[in-house]
């Protein structure tokens, strides 16, 4: 049992789920290891495409990560499917968009299987698990030594390898598990604007588990593990195909406007003449067919890439430490899990996505708007929790638990958005009617007059589970000739105090 702290969710089975013995109840669908290494299971967005009601969404910024099971979105900023590894809570929220925050897709590596129970499940689970929960489960040391190397490669410059060793330090007592990883891709695109790759990821791992039974009735598991990844993604704004226009109903009281210019005949609202928005209408075309270009990375004041290079996306560096125990009662079982995360993750990209160069030339991009996110955010996660399931001889069983959760976030963000040709002048006589300068002449003063802008959130959570299982066929409530009956009846107190500054 890997994670008792969780009502051992790591070792549900199909055929168990709604047993007591699980702890839970529910659809459950597990992706084990021979299908994680067949398919290449590699990240949420793998996970996703596996597992029947669950969908991923990105969102504009790479931290603004959005799950969907049963069809439940989350509709305020916090996450409504919990995600964890082996039992762990590691779901977080962004700041500042809607979804959760990078962290909940983590590169998933030396993984057992993954496990996806749909519905319901904040009583058993806690925050976030409204619409079900994703368990990550590592693998644990074995009892005899063994060594494995295997190797990916493909075109793009994909190229990835996973080396791991385990076995016993003293028999049937203490066993160890060490692993390391490393890769890259280079992307699918070309930015024609720079004459750089896109895309492009690359990344190293490292981890080691113990596990010691010093005693039949104890079993302590401890895992370390360090992620150093950066993430590139093949993003592309949709080409303009309608232009639309302003109501003036929603801004008649501009004074920088300028008269009405005839009705909308779709709406029959009149319309001014200078706010007109280009915008993409119809069929979403094929990536194939879509010609993919960004602004280069203009910001040269004060930054350590090379004038006109590519964006480097989102880095990231995880630092996660785990502890679960596990102490057998002639009772029940008492379990107890301590987690640490350390992450710090920084994203820089043109927000966007929209480049107007030509090949060889990216001084000459002409585009009137620039707009980039730089983001810094470091994050620290400790949670721990203890719980206690009854084993009586009796059809009545309890489980009791605690659980402490806390999230300190400080995230300072420098980015902005730089308009120039095409935007009407409010100010008389310094530039009447509309510019006509692109925007990148000016992105040097303009990044160099962005000044930081900090953000943090404290979150501290508590929360206590009660429930009761009544063995229904045992106490003869039931009809004995269709299987197993159970009443189950759990109730959690949950306390938490978000601070925002």
């Amino acid at each position: 049992a890997v994670c008792p702290a969780y009502a051992d969710l790591s070792r549900i089975d199909l055929d168990s789920v709604r047993g007591r013995d699980a702890g839970v109840t529910g659809a459950v669908e597990i992706i084990d290891s021979e299908r994680i290494r067949r398919l290449n299971v590699s990240d949420l967005e793998d996970v996703s495409n596996l597992v029947s009601g669950l969908q991923l969404d990105t969102g504009r910024a790479q931290s603004d990560v959005r799950l969907t099971l049963r069809g439940l979105q989350a509709t305020v900023n916090t996450p409504n499917v919990a995600v964890m590894i082996d039992g762990a809570d590691i779901s977080s929220q962004a700041i500042g968009f809607p979804g959760a925050a990078l962290l909940i897709d983590p590169r998933l590596l030396d993984l057992d299987r993954v496990e996806v129970l749909k519905g319901p499940q904040t009583a058993s689970f806690g925050r976030n698990a409204v619409a079900g929960v994703i368990n990550y489960v590592t693998r644990a040391p074995t009892d005899t030594f063994e060594a494995e190397l295997r190797g990916d490669g493909g075109n793009y410059g994909r190229a990835e390898a996973e080396a791991s060793m385990s076995g016993p330090i003293v028999a049937d007592r203490l066993g160890f598990r060490v692993f390391g990883a490393f890769w890259n891709d280079f992307g699918a695109y070309e930015n024609p604007v720079t004459s750089q790759e896109m895309g492009t990821s690359q990344g190293w791992a490292t981890g080691a588990t113990v596990h010691w039974t010093p005693n039949a009735r104890w079993t302590v598991k401890a895992r370390l593990s360090y992620a150093d990844d950066e993430i590139g993604r093949d993003e592309a704004a949709l080409p303009a195909t309608d232009v639309l226009a302003v109501p003036s109903a929603l801004a008649a009281d501009n004074p920088a406007l300028d008269a009405a210019a005839g009705v909308d005949p779709r709406t029959g609202l009149p319309l001014f003449s200078d706010p007109l928005i280009n915008t993409f209408a119809g069929a979403v075309p094929s990536a194939g067919d879509i010609f993919v270009r960004r602004s280069p990375d203009f910001i040269k004041t004060g930054g350590t890439l090379p004038a006109f290079s590519e964006y480097p996306g989102a880095e990231r560096q995880v630092l996660r430490a785990h502890v679960t125990a596990q102490w057998d009662l002639a009772f029940g079982q008492v379990a107890a899990s301590l987690h640490f995360m350390d992450a710090d993750h920084t994203e820089l990209f043109d927000f966007d996505k929209r480049g107007e160069g030509f090949f060889g030339k990216p001084k000459d991009d002409l585009s009137f708007v620039q707009s980039y996110l730089d983001l810094d955010t470091e994050t620290r996660v400790f949670s721990q929790d203890i719980r206690f399931q009854s084993d009586w001889d009796a059809p009545v069983h309890a489980n009791v638990a605690a659980h402490h959760f806390s999230e300190d976030v400080d995230q300072t963000e420098q980015g902005g958005a730089l308009v120039a040709q095409g935007a009407r002048c409010v100010l008389p006589g310094d530039c009447p009617g509309f510019t006509g300068r692109p925007a990148f002449a000016f992105v040097d003063e303009f990044a160099a007059a962005q000044t930081p802008r900090p953000l943090q959130r404290d979150i501290d959570h508590w929360s206590v589970l009660t429930g009761l299982t009544f063995n229904l066929s045992e106490l003869g409530l039931g009809p004995t000739q269709r299987g197993t009956w159970r009443l189950e009846a759990k109730a959690r107190f949950v306390w938490e105090d978000q601070d925002i500054a």
